[in-house]
């Protein structure tokens, strides 16, 4: 990543192609959801002029279009042709995705895991909420006002402005919040511990 992006600071961008999903597969043109990304791209922009953007594949090895990020990543790239856009090879581990993201000013995703390695780091994030998975965390968390619903906002022109006003919003106003990430790490410490203490009671009773 240092030798593609240089020292400049830089912002974590993940794009989720959507058009796999019930809910957009069918009713939802390819066109428009690249539109509405490199848009998202030019609001970035306006925010930090001369931040790299750096965009995390989180899907791989399927070898498709539909499932590995990098392939609909790198379509972004050549249509924003902004030589400050970073596309990251899709071979790094979790672990190097986070140090990834921790050195980042922030992250804006439309992917899961992208919003659980930002809370995790305890970087500031906006959330694209595309179904239930981002929704339940962040209201878990009470980080709501990080959030950016598209679930519909491909209905019309309008849905598709008001999406992308929040976001330009948000990234205006986006903080660290250290509570959300306390709060998030004890839960994830009790989760865990709950599953030892599970798998210790089953392997007792003789059952594992």
């Amino acid at each position: 990543l240092a030798d593609q992006s240089g020292t400049n600071p830089y912002v974590v961008f993940v794009p989720n192609y959507l058009l796999w999903h019930p809910s957009y597969k069918g009713k939802v043109s390819k066109e428009t959801v690249l539109d509405f990304y490199c848009a998202m791209i030019d609001i970035i922009r306006e925010q930090y002029p001369d931040d790299n953007i750096v965009m995390l594949p989180q899907t791989f090895g399927a070898g498709t279009y539909e499932g590995d990020d990098v392939f609909f990543f790198r379509e972004i790239e050549q249509l924003k042709n902004d030589r400050h856009i970073v596309v990251v090879p899709d071979v790094y581990s979790s672990d190097i995705q986070q140090t990834i993201i921790a050195s980042s000013r922030l992250v804006i995703g439309a992917r899961y895991h992208s919003v659980v390695f930002a809370l995790n780091q305890n970087v500031p994030f906006v959330a694209l909420n595309y179904e239930h998975k981002i929704c339940g965390l962040l209201t878990a968390l009470h980080k709501e006002d990080c959030m950016v619903d598209i679930m519909n906002a491909f209905e019309s022109e309008q849905t598709i402005d008001r999406a992308l006003k929040k976001v330009r919003d948000l990234l205006a106003s986006v903080r660290k919040d250290d509570e959300a990430y306390r709060q998030a790490s004890d839960e994830a410490r009790r989760c865990i511990l709950q599953l030892r203490d599970l798998l210790m009671s089953r392997k007792a009773a003789g059952k594992d």
